[in-house]
């Protein structure tokens, strides 16, 4: 049952997006490809009761560099939700990764473009900071803040 709603989400997901065919592979996935160059990964919860999303964003060379992203990536973790997407490392691919779970109930196509869609979005942007040697930028469509001082107040 539960592997017919994740093929009746991705179908929905598909329509969305515009991309047909969007189906479970042999490792009971979904990879979709961007041509932004970066690849989400869909998959059941190892329980079943959710979705999760995840981005592999790149190795960040060893030194002072990577000890600042990761205070970024661990800043951004912090945020308080609606966060889009949490941080990892994977120590055994030496990765740093962005994922989401998306509790199963209630979950339709277009509740999942809404998070994918800007999670694809900051997937890209941290990416590509990776890419130039640059730290990522945290917006504040990310923090929740208005901007300013204490509170979002300004002087």
């Amino acid at each position: 049952m539960v592997t017919e709603l994740f093929d009746s989400l991705l179908a929905d997901l598909g329509k969305i997006l515009k991309i047909p065919n969007l189906h479970v592979d042999s490792n009971h996935a979904c990879l979709i490809k961007f041509k932004e160059g970066v690849s989400i990964q869909l998959e059941r919860a190892e329980k079943g009761e959710g979705l999760v999303m995840g981005c592999i964003i790149g190795n960040i060379p060893p030194g002072k560099y990577r000890e600042n992203f990761f205070r970024e990536a661990l800043k951004a973790n912090g945020l308080p939700e609606p966060r889009i997407g949490t941080f990892a490392y994977s120590k055994r691919a030496d990765t740093l990764i962005l994922y989401a779970i998306l509790p199963l109930q209630d979950l339709d196509g277009e509740k999942i473009a809404a998070v994918l869609l800007p999670f694809k979005e900051k997937a890209i942007a941290w990416k590509d900071a990776i890419d130039r040697g640059n730290m990522p930028t945290i917006s504040t469509s990310q923090t929740g803040s208005s901007g300013g001082g204490i509170f979002g107040l300004r002087p």
